[in-house]
């Protein structure tokens, strides 16, 4: 429970960064499910709702998955798009990362069901993350429309930003902030 019902609290968020999972959770929850090819809703609708259908729960609350000792407060906020592969989300934040590093996922730290105003502070989120990830399948502007990096970039804090291409024409886009002690 969050103990708050209020939309965009600090205390909501608060409680949705400690729903992080680390990175080798996703490859093994991904591996498990053998999902590396299906775009995010559906990985949602045929696994997620499905398990938390009986409480309504997050994902990162189920007992089994409390149980792995995988879920906690999240060094990076992962941001993707629903309508992409889910695998290229985890393929991205496993690269060259430390498999225990945190997470934050909305797939797995909020309720996939209605009434889940109270976990949609995603804003507080980020900044309580010392770093975000933006991924997303790439598509030629004349083809789909684009993606407006320009926009989500202008939405950044001040701080370093990288713009990188990863294959299948992917794109991840972070932002670090550094402690006092120079460490991200």
């Amino acid at each position: 429970a969050f103990g708050t019902l209020e939309p965009n609290s600090d205390a909501s968020a608060a409680e949705s960064h400690d729903r992080g999972v680390t990175i080798q959770f996703l490859v093994d929850f991904t591996e498990k499910h053998d999902c590396w090819d299906w775009p995010t809703w559906r990985g949602v609708a045929e696994i997620v709702k499905p398990l938390t259908a009986a409480t309504r729960c997050r994902f990162a609350d189920l007992p089994e998955v409390r149980a792995t000792g995988a879920v906690g407060a999240a060094q990076t906020f992962g941001s993707h798009c629903w309508g992409a592969r889910w695998g290229l989300l985890v393929a991205a934040l496993r690269d060259r990362a430390d498999p225990q590093r945190r997470v934050w996922i909305d797939a797995f730290a909020v309720r996939q069901w209605p009434g889940n105003a109270a976990d949609l502070a995603f804003e507080k989120v980020v900044a309580r993350c010392s770093s975000f990830a933006i991924v997303c399948q790439g598509y030629d502007v004349t083809e789909r429309g684009g993606i407006d990096f320009a926009a989500v970039a202008s939405r950044m804090s001040k701080g370093d930003r990288t713009l990188a291409s990863l294959q299948q024409r992917s794109v991840i886009l972070s932002r670090r902030r550094s402690g006092g002690d120079g460490r991200s």
